[in-house]
């Protein structure tokens, strides 16, 4: 694999870093599917570290496992990477996802997870329903890479 780059994400609402909140990482692919996962959650400061290591590693794992659906991150690699916070409505689906998946791979994600996306919730409906959440992405090491960032609406 070449030199991927980390990147550094800062959650914001109403221009302050906001604690306890995930974004959605997608590497996109020339072709088949995109390989999208959650980072998570930030800090007190907003922010959350997504290491090229573990994003690679995660679309190498799902590509063995679903060898149809998903093309070589290591060739089909289109260059660019979005990155986008995670609202309220797909929280509810990761934890969806988790008590349904977590039951035959339990192995398959981190401990206090379903904890963690719990809290993200309730921090959104406590104090960030309806709030823009912000994303500001860099890059470190590695070769450069497109990244495309959205707002979302909590």
């Amino acid at each position: 694999m070449p030199p991927w780059p980390d990147f550094r994400c800062v959650v914001s609402a109403n221009g302050t870093p906001k604690g306890d909140l995930f974004v959605l990482a997608e590497a996109v692919m020339r072709r088949k599917n995109n390989f999208s996962y959650l980072f998570g959650p930030s800090d007190e400061c907003g922010r959350i570290q997504v290491p090229a290591k573990e994003l690679w590693a995660r679309a190498e794992d799902e590509r063995r496992a679903y060898l149809m659906d998903f093309a070589d991150p290591s060739t089909e690699f289109s260059g660019t990477v979005k990155f986008a916070p995670v609202p309220l409505v797909q929280l509810a689906a990761a934890i969806k996802a988790y008590d349904v998946h977590s039951i035959g791979f339990p192995d398959a994600y981190p401990t206090g997870y379903r904890e963690q996306l719990l809290r993200s919730v309730k921090m959104i409906e406590t104090s960030l329903r309806g709030q823009t959440l912000k994303l500001a992405v860099e890059m470190t090491g590695g070769f450069q890479v497109k990244v495309e960032v959205a707002e979302t609406v909590a």
